[in-house]
């Protein structure tokens, strides 16, 4: 859906097209779950945050203000969802499963892998940088998106990303490709 088309759809289902809606839902639905999975470690907590999401989304679609900017406001109420789950799941109980990746969808070349290992590197940054990574790994947002929407400045974005980057590969013992010659 190119973006002209997608404006268009923002538009009807801002008037109340509930198919439009659906179809919007369809385009981003995969990279919702995934950024979800990610952030909350599992399948199940990542389905409530999606639903949470979509149907505040839903709701609250009137009060969009610019058609084009539906992709990150939807995953700026997704990042919220996940943040309030991660928040019930630490007051109901310490030990809740956090790596349950057999859940993870797509056979597409995502740079992160679909592995346990890391899930639980992710689980263990800084939930700023956590969010950072998921957002332009899986969200596919630019630093300035990202800034916008965390409230952060372009370049702390960047040098957040590339440290957390390097913390990912450290934590899961990838070389970073310079040689020690």
């Amino acid at each position: 859906m190119d973006a002209v088309m997608r404006e268009r759809t923002v538009q009807l289902a801002k008037q109340g097209d509930s198919a439009a809606f659906a179809e919007l839902y369809r385009h981003y639905a995969e990279d919702l779950y995934h950024f979800a999975c990610y952030y909350l470690g599992n399948r199940h907590d990542a389905e409530d945050a999606v639903q949470t999401a979509v149907l505040t989304a839903y709701r609250s679609l009137p009060s969009l203000r610019k058609n084009g900017a539906f992709r990150s406001w939807l995953f700026k109420i997704l990042s919220n969802c996940c943040k309030d789950a991660l928040e019930k799941r630490s007051r109901r109980q310490g030990d809740v499963p956090l790596f349950e990746v057999e859940h993870m969808v797509s056979g597409d070349s995502r740079e992160l892998s679909e592995s346990a290992a890391l899930t639980e590197a992710l689980q263990k940054l800084p939930e700023t940088d956590r969010k950072i990574i998921l957002l332009s790994v899986i969200g596919g947002y630019t630093s300035r998106e990202i800034a916008q929407m965390m409230q952060l400045r372009p370049g702390s974005v960047r040098s957040r990303l590339s440290r957390a980057m390097q913390k990912l590969r450290d934590s899961l013992g990838e070389d970073d490709g310079k040689d020690e010659t």
